[in-house]
């Protein structure tokens, strides 16, 4: 079973707890150390864990503050002469960012025998890592990033463990947004919190580049994480603590839950509005269209019908406003008798706009008029000769088109 295993949740400047510190074993029992505290106490908590150093092949370390760091040394010395001893198998590979690479050497130069230091760069392998960087950790793929820190150069990292959970470490400094495709949606979020909102005044967390409990907590809830785990905190009140960081974790987080539940049912009720105002358009524009091609699929049947000069009859004859107007009467619609009076009384359209349904008129004052019934076709009652016929609707020079309908 894949374990994370807090070794310590406090801060620089704690005193009755261990500084943040972190395990990742993994389901063959091996282990992924993250930073290693502020001194010796790093191995009193591996023994109350039952981690033996020994064991330990990959750590991983933030950044240069003390806090962090100077376990590290400690880490180094064990390992080295546990290696000397032959009761170290392979190497030990300690990744950072570049530029804790010359640190962490120069201290153990200064620190350490020459027999631990020859083995860095042997069996104790410094690792520079850049930002947006994958290595092969365990069975692990790690991706390490930069988190900006407004401090001192500081590493975070996101992994998917083996159960298919995803892991994000932001380091010990409050949130950036850069880090957003690391932290969005992750299953684990590991988060300082270094004080509760109302002892803020009291621990100043923000002139230390540091947040409170409620500033994690609807931090969690923008970035709809899965689990919330909160580190580096004071260590006033070490037995209640906990209970204290969830109570005032559970407050904010479902207060955020509310509002942002809130903002979601908003923003839904927006989106289906927009999508039935959308949907209603639609049907309108479909009955607008259908009813124009209804007026004119109607007008062609009488195709073939005479042509009768002052005739309003589809059947016995008609002339061209005469056929058009008992045409549109079929629909409810009351058009003037002749071309130049229907003409008048329509909606002018340019003739590029033209559409199905839509009255082309011809001639010096209006002398004839013509049904657009679409693909460059009119219907009308041309004359005595040809009667009711389709034709181009160019087939003279159209003066003008009118509307009468939507």
């Amino acid at each position: 079973m894949e374990k994370l295993i807090v070794l310590g949740t406090g801060n620089a400047s704690v005193t009755k707890c261990y500084n943040t510190c972190s395990i990742i074993q993994d389901e063959k029992g091996k282990y992924f150390m993250i930073d290693a505290g502020g001194g010796n106490g790093i191995l009193t908590q591996l023994e109350k864990m039952n981690i033996p150093v020994t064991e330990i092949h990959d750590i991983f370390l933030t950044h240069e503050h003390t806090d962090h760091l100077l376990g590290m040394i400690w880490m180094i010395r064990v390992i080295g002469q546990a290696i000397q001893k032959g009761k170290y198998e392979g190497n030990c590979t300690i990744y950072c960012h570049d530029g804790l690479v010359n640190v962490l050497k120069t201290i153990c130069e200064l620190t350490l025998v020459k027999k631990i230091t020859n083995l860095i760069g042997d069996r104790i392998i410094l690792c520079p890592v850049q930002d947006g960087e994958e290595k092969q950790i365990l069975d692990y793929k790690v991706k390490f990033f930069d988190i900006r820190s407004t401090k001192a150069r500081q590493f975070g990292f996101v992994t998917t463990l083996n159960n298919g959970k995803r892991l994000t470490f932001c380091g010990d400094e409050p949130y950036q947004e850069h880090c957003f495709e690391y932290a969005y949606q992750t299953d684990y979020f590991l988060h300082e919190a270094f004080c509760l909102d109302g002892e803020k005044d009291e621990f100043k967390p923000y002139e230390k580049h540091h947040g409170t409990v409620k500033d994690s907590a609807e931090l969690a809830q923008e970035l709809q994480v899965k689990n919330l785990l909160l580190w580096h905190t004071e260590d006033k009140n070490i037995r209640k603590r906990k209970s204290l960081y969830k109570k005032e974790a559970k407050k904010y987080a479902d207060a955020q839950e509310v509002a942002r539940r809130a903002q979601e049912i908003k923003e839904e009720t927006a989106r289906i509005r927009k999508q039935a105002l959308k949907e209603a358009a639609r049907r309108k524009e479909e009955k607008r269209v259908a009813n124009r091609q209804a007026v004119a699929d109607f007008a062609v049947q009488f195709v073939g019908n005479p042509y009768v000069w002052g005739g309003t009859s589809l059947t016995n004859g008609a002339d061209c406003s005469g056929f058009v107007m008992s045409v549109f009467a079929n629909f409810g619609y009351e058009l003037p008798r002749v071309a130049a009076a229907q003409y008048s009384a329509s909606q002018k359209r340019d003739l590029s706009q033209m559409e199905v349904g839509d009255l082309v008129f011809y001639g010096s004052g209006i002398s004839h008029v013509a049904l657009y019934i679409g693909d460059g076709k009119v219907v009308h009652a041309l004359n005595s000769n040809k009667g009711i016929v389709i034709t181009d609707y160019n087939y003279d020079t159209p003066v003008g088109v009118g509307s009468y309908m939507e």
